[in-house]
């Protein structure tokens, strides 16, 4: 034997598989004012999130961060909060992840699964404009990406984490 499982192409069979198991939560949203993470992160069960200015402590499918304190707040942070408004809705639909902007003001998003699937820079952040959408994240295309990278080893393997999370302001 040569050590190769033809099922999965040049993997030693040695290596086990392992059962993926749905995680209970299917995002975790962390707060940030410049670079120091503000509360608790937030974990979404339910398919359908807005992330808003307000405050409505009792909702598992609002992420209120007007509820949020930072004694070191600044006066630039103050203003940028005030447009936050009426937010972002986040759709989890069919294995893909959806952002809408509801707020007046646009809102940006930085996601490297999007911008692979559209050929562009993996830093690239896109302007969401009030009323619009953009698909930022697909299990399918990321599940085929895993697919590839486990022939190449752990690291190439891990460094797909950075493709599970996305930046929004």
């Amino acid at each position: 034997s040569s050590g190769i499982n033809a099922e999965y192409g040049n993997i030693p069979s040695d290596f086990q598989a392992i059962q993926f198991v749905e995680p209970k939560y299917w995002c975790d949203i962390s707060y940030y004012e410049l670079n120091n993470r503000v509360g608790e992160a937030f974990h979404a069960s339910e398919n359908s999130l807005w992330i808003d200015g307000f405050t409505d402590p009792s909702n598992n499918r609002r992420f209120c961060l007007g509820q949020l304190t930072n004694i070191n707040r600044t006066s630039q942070v103050e203003k940028c909060r005030k447009q936050i408004g009426k937010g972002i809705h986040l759709q989890y639909v069919q294995g893909e992840v959806h952002a809408v902007c509801l707020s007046d003001s646009s809102i940006f998003v930085q996601s490297q699964n999007c911008n692979q699937r559209n050929g562009w820079h993996p830093n690239t952040v896109c302007k969401i404009p009030t009323g619009c959408h953009l698909n930022i994240f697909n299990n399918t295309e990321f599940a085929n990406l895993l697919s590839q990278s486990v022939g190449h080893g752990f690291e190439a393997v891990y460094q797909l984490a950075r493709m599970c999370t996305f930046r929004i302001s």
